[in-house]
């Protein structure tokens, strides 16, 4: 799986990434539940 943090990008994008791999995390969990 390619780890888009580790591409170059720009602080905005770096977090909206973030967020979005959090939410997923979330999203899977409330699946598993």
């Amino acid at each position: 799986m390619i780890k888009l943090w580790d591409l170059s990008y720009d602080h905005d994008a770096g977090r909206a990434c973030e967020l979005a791999q959090g939410f997923a995390a979330l999203l899977d969990q409330h699946a598993e539940g």
